[in-house]
Formats: C-alpha cells, sequence, structure tokens
C-alpha cells in the first residue's frame, strides 16, 4: 500500500472478521472450547491480502446471508417467502402507503428465486426460470451451507425487548435480562 489510498475496484464483496484481524495480531483463530463443544469453526477469511491490494481478488466468493439466502460471485438465490418484496419510489413514505411498509411477498418457495445482483442489484428480475442450470448450482451450494447452520434454542422471545433497546439503549440492541 505504501501509505496510499486504495480503492476496491473488484466489484468483490467482503465481510471483515475473525481471522483477518487475528492473522494481523498474529494469532490462531481456531477456537478450542467450541471444538470441543462440537460447536462449528469459525467462518471466516483471512481477508487482508485482498484489503490491502496484494491479492486482487477476493478469497470470498460465497456468502450464505441467512439458512435460506445465498449470494455466489454475482448471483443471488432465496427460498421461501419474501415479506416487503418490493421498491419504493424515490421519495418514501408516500401516498402509496401513507402508514408506510411494503405489504408484497414474493413466493420464491423450496424452487427459489435467482437474481443476477451484478446487473441487477434491485433483484427486480427472478431468472430462476431462464438459468436451470445455475439455479440448480446455487439450490446445491445453499444446500451444502445448511447442513452446517447453527442456529441454536434461544428461548421464548421477550415482549419488551424493543423497548430497552428504545428507552435504555438510545434505540440499538443491548444486554437486559427479561
Amino acid at each position: 500500500m505504501n501509505g496510499h489510498i486504495f480503492k476496491l475496484s473488484t466489484g468483490g464483496r467482503f465481510a471483515l472478521a475473525a481471522r483477518t484481524f487475528c492473522a494481523l495480531a498474529g494469532i490462531d483463530s481456531t477456537d478450542e472450547r467450541a471444538a470441543k463443544a462440537n460447536l462449528p469453526p469459525v467462518d471466516s477469511l483471512n481477508m487482508w491480502p485482498f484489503i490491502s491490494g496484494l491479492d486482487s481478488k477476493s478469497p470470498r466468493t460465497d456468502i450464505p446471508a441467512n439458512i435460506e439466502t445465498l449470494i455466489s460471485d454475482d448471483y443471488k438465490i432465496i427460498l421461501g417467502d419474501v415479506e416487503q418484496a418490493g421498491w419504493t419510489g424515490p421519495q418514501y413514505p408516500n401516498l402509496t402507503n401513507p402508514a408506510g411498509g411494503i405489504k408484497a411477498v414474493e413466493h420464491c418457495g423450496d424452487t427459489g428465486c435467482l437474481y443476477n445482483i451484478k446487473n441487477d442489484p434491485e433483484e427486480r428480475v427472478n431468472l430462476a426460470s431462464k438459468m436451470p442450470d445455475m439455479l440448480k448450482t446455487m439450490r446445491s451450494k445453499l444446500a451444502q451451507y445448511q447442513k452446517g447452520y447453527f442456529n441454536p434454542e434461544r428461548g421464548k422471545a421477550w415482549p419488551h425487548s424493543c423497548e430497552v433497546a428504545k428507552d435504555h439503549y438510545g434505540g440499538y440492541w443491548g444486554p437486559f435480562l427479561p
């Protein structure tokens, strides 16, 4: 970098996380306690070579956003129902729905909706029927990530958690006990 500001113009998407910071600090990112408890390993990559400009391509090409959504290179697959599936106008909220919110639901189901997020960043064109091979590839990749998805039982939702966030933490989540 030689003290110069650089621009990432590769179109790559990246997430800074544990392995990047551990590599910078010169420490191992392996979580031995988690491994002994049969928890999944740290889902992270050392992004520093990409961020610093030493490598031109990000080592992370897949981003499993949640159990039903995967971004891989230029494509995104979504399974299930997508609530608030719509686009706002240049001025929002407006008189289209004065109460706010988008009432549309996109039903992607088990087959999935497929988008090219590079060419269609607003996800307006579902390519699932036009690109069945890519849809199959993306479903297969997502299925592999789903096998390792970690979602522990967190107990019942506490109905006052939003009030605590608003009143005690200025609208942000913070630690609290019900």
